[in-house]
């Protein structure tokens, strides 16, 4: 299990830098990008010039661009996210409230990508250039190239609207939007602390979309060269 471990080990590696890149280009893209998002937070008509410039050095825009970069990775490193030019809340607050929504549909899309993904990964490894692998390589280079938006498009078209067999949004149904506990914020696992059968059937059928399009991006992740390379490195090593 040598390989196996120094690869993961490489790739966990690998995102530290990755991060730190992707960050600063969103920095970097939202401080180029054409607007002054004072005016658009002020609705940008009948603003005085004193309010713009109060508001512009409360958040910091007055300054250089060095300066504010390096404001904005200190404040990273310390978990400042800032505040919502929306409801004027901490971000981490906004992020927080949003985490069990996330992880749900991310463990849902996760776990029908590893099902079915790393499987005929497997099988695309052990028959290597056989027609199985090609078959294969194909429809996990599909899935990870299609356009997630307009798969998600697609899947509420047909599945919700044409056939209405499943929820096209939301996470719960409207009935019982207020009826409802909240325990923990993750409605799969409430509705098991809960003993709530209806309502689990109910959020179990409005993840099926949003899971299997997330779970279809993800399966040519996990299921291409990455899965192929695994084995391979699980074989060898073994």
């Amino acid at each position: 299990m040598g390989g196996l471990t120094r690869y993961i080990a490489q790739r966990l590696a690998l995102t530290v830098p990755m991060v730190f890149i992707l960050v600063s280009l969103v920095f970097l893209v939202l401080r180029v990008m054409p607007g002054d998002p004072v005016l658009a937070m002020l609705g940008g008509r009948n603003v005085s010039p004193e309010l713009i410039a109060q508001k512009r050095h409360e958040m910091r825009l007055d300054k250089p661009l060095h300066v504010q970069y390096a404001e904005y990775m200190r404040g990273l490193l310390r978990g400042d996210l800032g505040r919502s030019t929306r409801t004027g809340n901490p971000v981490a607050q906004e992020l927080i409230s949003r985490l069990p929504a996330t992880l749900e549909l991310a463990i849902w899309g996760m776990l029908f990508a590893a099902l079915f993904g790393i499987p005929t990964g497997i099988i695309a490894a052990v028959r290597a250039d056989k027609p199985t692998d090609h078959v294969i390589r194909v429809l996990h280079i599909g899935s990870f190239a299609l356009p997630i938006f307009w798969v998600g498009l697609m899947f509420q078209v047909i599945f919700a609207v044409k056939l209405g067999w499943l929820p096209v949004a939301s996470r719960l149904a409207g009935r019982y939007a207020f009826t409802f506990q909240r325990v923990t914020g993750f409605y799969l696992l409430d509705a098991l602390i809960l003993g709530d059968r209806e309502v689990l059937v109910d959020v179990l059928k409005h993840l099926v979309l949003p899971g299997v399009t997330l779970g279809l991006a993800q399966m040519g992740f996990l299921g291409g060269s990455r899965a192929q390379r695994c084995w391979r490195f699980w074989t060898r090593s073994t």
